[in-house]
Order: structure tokens, then C-alpha cells, then sequence
């Protein structure tokens, strides 16, 4: 991770762990619909920092995860998105 990105994370944490309309702007918009092949572990495990931010939320949260995977597992399977060698 960046020095920049490093830097605002933690305040970015302590924002969605207060106002949970961001984090899950956050989640939704910027990480989860991000395309498989541009998705970095750095920002994983952003999306993991946001999901323990707030305890009564994060079921809600790792349900909303969980379908995302396997949302992109049915799409592998069917041929209908391919990932790098990397993933």
C-alpha cells in the first residue's frame, strides 16, 4: 500500500465505524463493483477493515461479501468471466 492510501485509511475507518452510510457506499461502489481483474489485496483487505468497523453490522456485511463471491464464482464456472493467472 501507498504512503498516501497508508495515511487515510485509518481515518477512513474511523468515518465508516461512526456513519455506516459510507462504509457501505464504500463497499458497494468503489470495492464490490469493481471489476474481478482490477481488484488488489491492499483493497480486500480495506473491504475486511470496513466490515469490522461496526460489530452490528458486520453480519449484514459478510452476507452482502459472501454473495458478491459467489455471484463471481457461478460467472467463472459458466465461462462468463475470466481471471488473470494471478487470482
Amino acid at each position: 500500500m501507498n504512503t498516501k492510501a497508508s495515511l487515510i485509511k485509518p481515518i477512513f475507518l474511523a468515518i465508516c465505524a461512526k456513519n455506516q452510510s459510507l462504509g457501505d457506499w464504500i463497499m458497494d461502489n468503489r470495492l464490490i463493483s469493481m471489476e474481478p481483474n482490477f481488484i488488489k489485496k491492499e483493497q480486500m483487505a480495506f473491504l475486511g477493515d470496513i466490515i469490522s468497523s461496526n460489530r452490528e453490522k458486520q453480519l449484514d456485511k459478510v452476507l452482502k461479501l459472501k454473495n458478491f463471491i459467489f455471484e463471481q464464482i457461478n460467472l467463472a464456472a459458466s465461462g462468463k468471466l475470466t481471471l488473470s493467472p494471478d487470482q
